[in-house]
């Protein structure tokens, strides 16, 4: 692993560069997160809060809907 100077071992530096720059076309995958990814991130945090309140379990499929897939 190689660290460099700046905050998350040195990351923030790429992290800058992925987000404003674009992504680096040598990376075999995806660093930058989309629409699906962001709306799976507000249902899991639903599901936690809804999971606190009613002392249940709650899953993705639950709060998103009887198909339990996101439509971007």
């Amino acid at each position: 692993m190689v660290h460099r100077q700046g905050g998350h071992g040195g990351g923030d530096p790429l992290l800058l560069e992925d987000l404003f720059i674009g992504e680096h076309a040598a990376r075999p995958f995806p660093i930058l997160s989309g629409a699906e990814d962001g709306a799976y991130s507000v249902a899991t945090g639903e599901a936690v809060w809804r999971s606190a309140q009613e002392r249940r379990s709650i899953t993705i499929e639950e709060v998103l809907g009887k198909g339990g897939g996101v439509h971007v």
